[in-house]
């Protein structure tokens, strides 16, 4: 992803074979928030939205998206919440309105956050990785939090930082995990949340 938060056509689910650290695995996804956690560090949380805008953008520079196991081929598969929805996503109409010179850079994120949701549009999803919630300073974390729970998008998200279940009654959580080898990373349904979004 080429900044923290993206818009994309709204997504039913994906699979990837032999991507980043995922031999195999398959996401659903709600209309409403989904978020993708992790229980130990550097799991390949960010590999799934990454692999989400290849698929929608071929032409991305993703070079994080390596086969597992040397370099043969991997597969990412996108199923769309419309049959007829594009591919292709228009960037934001007009640019975020701009920053007061006081604003920190938490501020910051949630205003571009809260701008993200607003331009959304019916059939899309706004999809952000974890430096968008890492910046947030508590007050900041707490509105984002509210902001989240109130959104009729579809969002995904990862996220290792400040996750709290209750938090997101609503929402699909999955948390990714190592087996006991530490060479296959696994995914988990944590919280399947509310299917109406």
């Amino acid at each position: 992803m080429d900044m923290p938060i993206e818009i994309v056509p709204a997504i039913r689910s994906i699979e990837v074979e032999h991507v980043g650290c995922w031999t195999s695995l398959r996401l659903e996804f709600i209309p409403g928030l989904n978020i993708i956690t992790e229980e130990a560090g550097g799991l390949g949380k960010s590999t799934i939205l990454w692999a989400i805008v290849r698929a929608i953008h071929p032409s991305s520079d993703l070079g994080i998206l390596s086969p597992t196991k040397g370099f043969g081929e991997g597969r990412i598969s996108v199923e769309f919440m419309s049959r007829g929805v594009s591919a292709r996503v228009d960037r934001q109409k007009g640019a975020p309105p701009t920053s007061d010179r006081t604003e920190s850079t938490g501020e910051t994120m949630l205003r571009m956050l809260r701008y993200h949701l607003e331009m959304a549009e019916e059939g899309t999803a706004v999809l952000f990785d974890d430096e968008a919630l890492a910046v947030l300073d508590n007050p900041c974390f707490s509105q984002a939090v509210d902001l989240l729970n109130t959104s009729h998008k579809q969002i995904i998200c990862v996220t290792a930082h400040r996750l709290n279940p209750a938090d997101f009654p609503k929402a699909r959580i999955y948390a990714c995990s190592w087996g006991q080898d530490r060479d296959t990373a696994h995914m988990r349904l944590q919280q399947s949340g509310g299917a109406d979004g």
